[in-house]
């Protein structure tokens, strides 16, 4: 689907009402820029809730156990600490 609209004299744009229909954007929906190769992609924005839910799906589905955090960063500080003293 390809759609030209001009730029108005504020920078503004209208996204017109199929492609919102389509993306299932609504009034007071935010939306995203993401920018590619020289394309800029319009994407749904999430809610903050949303993109937690999105992340977490995705890291459950890679975790195979348990991260104890604390000791990972105890880890890291210690191995800075180490290479500093080389």
């Amino acid at each position: 689907m390809q759609i030209k609209r001009v730029i108005g004299p504020k920078g503004q744009l209208v996204i017109p009402k199929d492609l919102r229909d389509y993306l299932g954007i609504k009034v007071g929906d935010t939306v995203t820029f993401e920018v590619r190769e020289g394309l800029v992609i319009l994407k749904p924005g999430k809610t903050p809730e949303e993109a937690v839910e999105d992340y977490i799906a995705v890291v459950k589905n890679k975790l195979k156990a348990e991260v104890d955090m604390e000791r990972v960063i105890e880890e890291e500080a210690l191995e800075r600490v180490v290479l500093r003293r080389q």
